[in-house]
């Protein structure tokens, strides 16, 4: 099941407004497939696994995942 925004809405740029780059880009990457481990995600991103874990507790917290 999918979710329509209409065209002007602004949730993509509230959740920008609310995360860093490499934020974002660890939930693109989990939109794109859930099944990426730390590992995947930091190989990708080229950071550590720790830096990884530290994004995602932050996303977590401000309820984004």
């Amino acid at each position: 099941m999918s979710i329509a925004y209409p065209k002007d809405s602004k949730v993509g740029v509230e959740v920008g407004d609310r995360v860093g780059e490499k934020e974002m880009q660890i939930l693109n990457l989990l939109k794109e497939d859930l099944g990426y481990t730390y590992a995947q995600i930091a190989n990708i991103l080229n950071v550590s696994e720790k830096t990884v874990y530290v994004k995602i507790k932050a996303l977590k917290e401000k309820c984004l995942i």
